[in-house]
């Protein structure tokens, strides 16, 4: 029995996957020490072993991946369809939700700031609707402070 029918060199049945990883490793321009590193594995073997389809890759290494190669096509890594880049299509709309969801962000902190004053203009309509029916003195620089107990 030679090494590689032993059970420690076993093939996963991911050898295609391992062959994409290896064509990203190349596309990178990165020896496989290097790429191996980048993955966060202290010895080149096991980004090997992951080449040649005898370890599996883990879901720790491909979030690493993802995170350090913007824009690979996960789907095309793992099934093999599709292109390893997205297409210009593919990334500009991904830079549009990206922008949209800044936009959100800042579209919902300007809500929470118009509804602060909103609750400050209510306040002061309400005071000098008690002073003018009432005539009770109304300080209209306690309504403005950021005192919960103001205007009660």
């Amino acid at each position: 029995m030679n090494q590689e029918d032993t059970p420690k060199h076993k093939k996963t049945g991911n050898e295609d996957i391992g062959r994409r990883l290896d064509k990203i490793r190349m596309s990178m321009d990165l020896s496989k020490a290097d790429f191996a590193s980048l993955l966060g594995f202290k010895h080149v073997n096991s980004i090997s072993h992951i080449i040649n389809g005898t370890r599996n890759l883990t879901v720790q290494h491909l979030i690493i991946l993802v995170s350090n190669l913007k824009g690979l096509n996960v789907p095309w890594l793992l099934t093999g369809e599709g292109d390893m880049l997205p297409s210009a299509e593919q990334r500009n709309l991904e830079a549009t939700v990206e922008r949209l969801s800044i936009e959100k962000e800042d579209l919902e902190k300007q809500v929470k700031r118009l509804d602060r004053e909103r609750k400050i203009l209510f306040d002061m309509a309400e005071a000098l609707t008690k002073q003018y029916i009432l005539g009770e003195p109304v300080d209209l620089k306690r309504l403005n402070s950021d005192d919960p107990e103001a205007g009660a």
